[in-house]
């Protein structure tokens, strides 16, 4: 923090007003990109809460022993910090919603791969994986997708929105996953929706390249 260059810091001149929040939120409610990524994310994440409490309880009643599965929620946690890495540098170099889109988008696969009955344990691995290099990426797309599509003054709100829709999402998952194994004692037709839902997501983040970014002002150097 010291090291910040003085001024770098200074007041800018505010195009939302900080005082009234009725227009900070019409502004929000009026963007396009707002509800697509709000749909994205909803979509993408109905597995959120799942992949958090009962992933081993998943991978047990796909024929995984207790030690394998032990294993694989570490390599899950692997997979999360790789995620962040690799997202990282993908945001760097490719557009957002494309990498938002990808991103989001791999549960999907490693949830099909889970329902289907090719599971074997190398596949499960693979499947845990890819759920968990999404989950080391979401907080790097909520800091870009609000920077492209948001004004500056607004940006607190809007990732306080991100995270509480994937908050919702996982929620509603969980109360989707009870409903379900009360139907089908079975996570397989609860993995096949939320991975189509996944893709959906995808689908839809990838609709954000018709949407214009919020133009930056160039500073010029002191």
């Amino acid at each position: 923090i010291l090291m910040i260059p003085k001024g770098g810091g200074g007041p800018r001149k505010s195009s939302v007003p900080r005082h009234d929040p009725s227009i900070r939120f019409g502004l929000i409610l009026r963007s396009r990109a707002f509800f697509l990524i709000v749909a994205g994310l909803i979509l993408c994440n109905l597995f959120f809460s799942v992949q958090v409490t009962q992933f081993k309880l998943v991978l047990l009643e796909k024929g995984m022993d207790s030690t394998t599965g032990s294993l694989a929620i570490a390599l899950y946690a692997l997979g999360v910090l790789v995620g962040r890495f690799l997202c990282g540098i993908a945001l760097d170099h490719f557009p957002t919603h494309l990498v938002a889109a990808i991103w989001l988008g791999l549960p999907g696969i490693g949830h099909l791969l889970l329902a289907s009955p090719f599971a074997t344990p190398t596949v499960m691995v693979v499947a845990v994986l890819l759920v968990g290099l999404s989950m080391g990426a979401e907080g790097d797309l909520f800091a870009y997708l609000a920077m492209k599509y948001f004004p500056l003054e607004v940006f607190s709100t809007i990732v306080g929105f991100f995270i509480g829709v994937t908050a919702l999402a996982g929620a509603s998952g969980s109360l989707l996953l009870s409903f379900m194994l009360k139907v089908d004692d079975s996570y397989s037709p609860f993995l096949v929706l939320c991975g189509t839902c996944a893709f959906l997501g995808s689908g839809v983040l990838m609709m954000l390249a018709r949407v214009p970014s919020v133009p930056r002002a160039v500073e010029s150097p002191a």
